[in-house]
């Protein structure tokens, strides 16, 4: 198994900073270059509209917080073979939130950063 943990250490504030509805924090697990498990954490605040996953606060009855204040950690673990990788990952604006304001198009000029691996 493989076990995940992440932490906000020295930023002094929540991660992801600013509205974290927008922005898109993941950790997958990777072996050899490839992706075994995905998004086995998220780290981001998610509008809600009843029990329902949307992508903007204006549609939303509630948020589900899900960042992480200063100094919280966050554990997973996973189900993993022997040279496994956690990768935290992030993208500055969700695609769905995008896709939302009409602007899908612009999606895959939004770049994916590979934050820290271990």
């Amino acid at each position: 198994a493989l076990e995940s943990a992440a932490t906000t250490v020295g930023a002094g504030h929540a991660v992801p900073p600013g509205a974290a509805f927008l922005r898109y924090l993941w950790v997958d697990v990777a072996r050899g270059g490839e992706v075994v498990a995905a998004r086995v954490m998220t780290i981001g605040d998610q509008p809600m509209q009843g029990e329902t996953p949307v992508p903007l606060l204006t549609r939303a009855s509630h948020v589900v917080p899900g960042s992480l204040a200063a100094g919280q950690t966050r554990v997973v673990r996973v189900a993993a073979a022997d040279g496994a990788q956690a990768i935290l990952r992030g993208r500055a604006v969700r695609p769905a939130v995008l896709a939302a304001l009409g602007l899908e198009g612009l999606s895959a000029s939004v770049p994916v950063h590979e934050i820290a691996r271990r």
